[in-house]
């Protein structure tokens, strides 16, 4: 099993704390291609969307696409933007979950 079907692996089976840690894992390898370490980053954003962490996540998408070489590759841009307005959407349903919820029982 490869790093990409490894990644899906654990993100199929909800092992989302797993996931993060295999990504940090292999973020410290030094024979990793561009694009897969892009790949990697943009799962690590979905990682972090599951795990509640939308802070870390929308920073990472703003870092990604703030690089030169990512703006050559429209699906790269397209997977994190996605991602990124994911954790953002998550983040502002959690936020109004718990303000609903405070509202009704306070």
């Amino acid at each position: 099993m490869d790093r990409k079907e490894l990644l899906e692996f654990l993100f199929e089976k909800s092992r989302f704390g797993e996931g993060l840690t295999k990504i940090e894992f292999f973020e410290k390898k030094k024979n990793i291609e561009f694009e897969e370490l892009i790949y990697i980053q943009i799962m690590k954003i979905k990682f972090y969307e599951k795990l509640g962490l939308y802070k870390e996540g929308i920073i990472l998408a703003n870092r990604l696409l703030q690089k030169r070489n990512i703006s050559s590759n429209p699906l790269f841009e397209i997977d994190i933007f996605i991602s990124y307005y994911c954790s953002v959407y998550s983040a502002v349903l959690t936020y109004w979950h718990v303000y609903i919820v405070h509202y009704l029982i306070g």
